[in-house]
């Protein structure tokens, strides 16, 4: 990037916080330099709730804000997702909601799975945070004919400890056919889980990071993707009155599992709806808005 901004002179530049060191601080500082007007996006704030719990990652960290104390003077605006503030470590800043890249998105092929059952797919990098626990303990409290009906499908790889916490308590349960494990998934793999799926799982454990409200991730790609999903926390791009997702309450109990069941059931009647849902997500979730709200808060070059 620094050889890049020795050839080229840009008017604005937008980036997303991550962990810089010394070359991100001399990144950003040229940049001001050269009279570029700088965004950056900071996807979970306030910073504070992305707890880092091994030493590890608690001294990456540190070291990392150390740089940022600095180089934020070089920031035209910080652009936040997550709680309402107008300023982030002594510089402007705006809210803007997540959003996602509709057309690079592969819509879903509905494809009745072959055991007959019905599936549910959460995909993520496995953390606490996620919660996916409650949905295992809540297949567990189901009578033994609803649960021999339900698969779970768990795609993605371990994050904090919690991937190989949920297997050994699914394992615990009795439910190695009902959770099923899959690994890191992507590509056709990932596809033909997309396509056997009912419906899928958002993050159900925002709550333990200290988020009531998130504008989430994989909530945007699984309503691009056209498919129905549950989820908690409230997201500021949906009413709660949509058609194609299932609201569950945004604490520590298991999941309601009969009331997903008849939900899940029910969207299987709806084949119109995975071009519906996307093209919700084309009006309400598009990176469009967001990008917007961010380019028309900064100060003209």
């Amino acid at each position: 990037v620094l050889r890049s901004l020795r050839r080229q002179k840009y008017d604005y530049a937008y980036m997303r916080h991550c962990p810089i060191g010394l070359k991100g601080f001399r990144m950003l500082r040229r940049l001001h330099k050269s009279g570029c007007k700088t965004a950056v996006e900071i996807p979970s704030w306030p910073l504070e709730n992305e707890r880092q719990k091994s030493l590890p990652r608690r001294l990456y960290w540190a070291y990392s804000q150390f740089w940022w104390k600095r180089a934020a003077r070089y920031v035209s605006l910080f652009a936040l997702i997550g709680a309402p503030a107008d300023s982030c470590m002594g510089r402007p800043a705006v809210n803007i909601d997540n959003g996602v890249d509709v057309d690079g998105i592969p819509l879903r092929c509905p494809e009745p799975a072959p055991d007959g059952k019905l599936h549910f797919l959460a995909v993520a990098a496995m953390a606490r945070w996620h919660g996916f626990d409650r949905i295992i303990e809540g297949v567990a409290q189901l009578p033994d004919d609803l649960r021999s009906k339900v698969v779970v499908d768990m795609a993605g790889s371990e994050g904090d400890g919690s991937l190989a916490r949920w297997q050994q308590l699914a394992a615990e349960k009795g439910l190695s056919e009902q959770i099923i494990f899959h690994g890191y998934q992507t590509g056709e793999g990932l596809d033909a889980l997309f396509a056997r799926a009912d419906a899928g799982v958002c993050s159900l454990g925002l709550h333990r990071n200290g988020y009531r409200t998130a504008s989430h991730l994989k909530l945007r790609e699984y309503t691009a993707r056209g498919l129905p999903f549950l989820y908690a926390a409230d997201d500021p791009a949906l009413t709660g009155e949509e058609p194609f997702c299932l609201q569950i309450p945004a604490d520590d109990s298991p999941v309601p599992m009969q009331q997903v069941i008849r939900f899940a059931q029910e969207m299987r009647t709806r084949p119109d709806l995975p071009q519906q849902m996307r093209e919700y997500a084309r009006q309400h979730m598009s990176w469009e808005k967001p990008l917007r709200q961010a380019l028309d808060g900064l100060p003209k070059p």
